[in-house]
């Protein structure tokens, strides 16, 4: 029985060692920054990239937008996002983020930082842009 179990474990380990195979990501990135959104509507798009993974999170999140104009990419001027949580009860609110976003042609869009100050539940809170 001792055996079966040494020559199981190390067919394991063998397998588990074989060639290894290119991993190509699904979502798409740009340095490091993984696409969360698009916005497209009639000839404007933007697309919202963030630097720590798919999604945002609650607290600081570093994050990059690119921006078309009839398909072409801009990449000069600034870019302006006031992120603004909606609260179907009360007052709504903005949260900390970055003035003005500037391009830095190192990371190929305009990059800065947002920090969200709470989650939303799509129901009675939400996070829109201004």
């Amino acid at each position: 029985m001792t055996k079966y179990l040494l020559l199981l474990i190390s067919a394991i380990l063998f397998a588990s060692c074989s060639k290894d195979n290119a991993v190509t990501p699904s979502d798409p990135s740009v340095n490091n920054y993984n696409k969360v959104l698009t916005v497209d509507s009639a000839n404007l798009k933007v697309e919202m990239y963030s630097n720590n993974s798919s999604i945002l999170y609650v607290g600081y999140n570093e994050v990059g937008f690119k921006f078309y104009v009839n398909n072409e990419e801009k990449k000069t001027g600034i870019f302006k996002y006031t992120p603004i949580m909606f609260h179907t009860v009360g007052k709504g609110h903005s949260t900390p983020v970055q003035p003005e976003f500037t391009y830095d042609y190192s990371k190929g869009m305009f990059t800065g930082y947002v920090c969200y100050s709470m989650l939303s539940d799509s129901l009675t809170s939400f996070w829109f842009a201004d």
